[in-house]
């Protein structure tokens, strides 16, 4: 009876050690950065198209919803029916926009200017979509071409990002 209970008093108290929170220690984290992948269809060119989230995020909010000398951004009709899962992308009510952005890794151009017309600029298949809920931009997502030439220019219907 006597080691019974020493028994149960030892296995509270190593339930008690084992539940005491320890914090996460900062020094073993990394911050990782959320990436969508696009795989067009057809694909030509040599590159891998991965996008980081939140550099789509900044060029949409850097576009705005005025269009400069490139032509971007404009609006997405989508009719191609590509469902973003997001509510204020998916809701008819708020128009979407496109803008152009390149892919982590590429050296050549590493964001779009809106004030440079498209043909002094290097090709790029991929497009951030977000929405304009009555002046916010709110984002959508990112989606590529369905065929891409080897010089990365986009051919066909969109089709999302995952």
């Amino acid at each position: 009876m006597h080691s019974t209970k020493i028994l149960v008093l030892l296995s509270a108290s190593a339930a008690s050690v084992l539940a005491v929170a320890v914090p996460p220690s900062d020094q073993n984290l990394q911050a990782r950065a959320a990436t969508v992948t696009c795989k067009p269809k057809t694909n030509l060119s040599t590159e891998k198209f991965v996008v980081n989230v939140d550099h789509a995020k900044a060029e949409a909010k850097k576009a705005g919803f005025t269009d400069g000398k490139s032509g971007y951004p404009h609006l997405f009709q989508n009719h191609d029916g590509i469902k973003w899962g997001v509510h204020n992308c998916d809701d008819k009510k708020n128009p979407l926009q496109e803008y152009p952005v390149y892919w982590q890794g590429y050296k050549k151009q590493t964001v779009w200017n809106k004030e440079v017309k498209v043909k002094e600029q290097e090709s790029t298949p991929l497009r951030v979509v977000y929405a304009n809920k009555k002046g916010s931009i709110i984002y959508c997502g990112v989606m590529t071409h369905s065929k891409v030439e080897k010089n990365n220019r986009g051919l066909d219907y969109f089709q999302k990002c995952d």
